[in-house]
């Protein structure tokens, strides 16, 4: 249970952090996480199978040059071929990666995109699986001097065909 904790705490953090203008996206993303964690289980021997570990998540993260910032995005991973592969959607940015799994709980990504002025920007992301449903990540990116975090939870498929929380600024950077 302490790493169910431990991620729920983080995600409260984040929305501390939240600007006020989106703190609304982020109280919601709380409120869904706090009935996840109740309903929780973690097995000390939880192994990742890609029939489980594939689907949708929403990501609540925090930049490591700001510490004060955070933001809210999805990632989806797919298991094709034999292969993990992961699309994010963040800071208004849409990075591609491939994973391996480096532990029976342990996915790690590496990932690339552009940004805004076309520069390509490269890194990897590690993803600890609590269980199906909770998942807590760390990140390392060109141009970072320090790790970034990410608490993910996975999202419902009601929640992926209604997800409409998100007004025309989604994906922006909130800090």
């Amino acid at each position: 249970m302490k790493e169910i904790r431990n991620w729920l705490v983080n995600s409260k953090r984040l929305v501390d952090k939240a600007l006020a203008n989106y703190k609304a996206l982020f109280v919601n993303e709380l409120e869904v996480r706090k009935v996840v964690a109740e309903r929780s289980k973690i097995t000390s021997d939880f192994k990742i199978m890609p029939n489980h570990a594939k689907g949708t998540y929403k990501i609540m993260g925090q930049n490591p040059d700001v510490k004060d910032s955070c933001y809210i995005g999805i990632l989806e991973i797919e298991y094709v071929e034999g292969q993990w592969q992961g699309v994010w959607e963040v800071s208004g940015n849409t990075h591609y990666g491939f994973g391996m799994q480096v532990a029976p709980n342990i996915l790690v990504f590496s990932f690339s995109y552009l940004d805004t002025e076309e520069n390509v920007h490269a890194g990897m992301a590690s993803y600890t699986f609590v269980n199906d449903n909770i998942v807590r990540g760390e990140w390392i990116e060109d141009g970072y001097p320090d790790r970034g975090i990410e608490e993910l939870r996975k999202m419902s498929a009601d929640e992926i065909n209604d997800d409409n929380i998100f007004d025309e600024n989604y994906g922006f950077s909130l800090n």
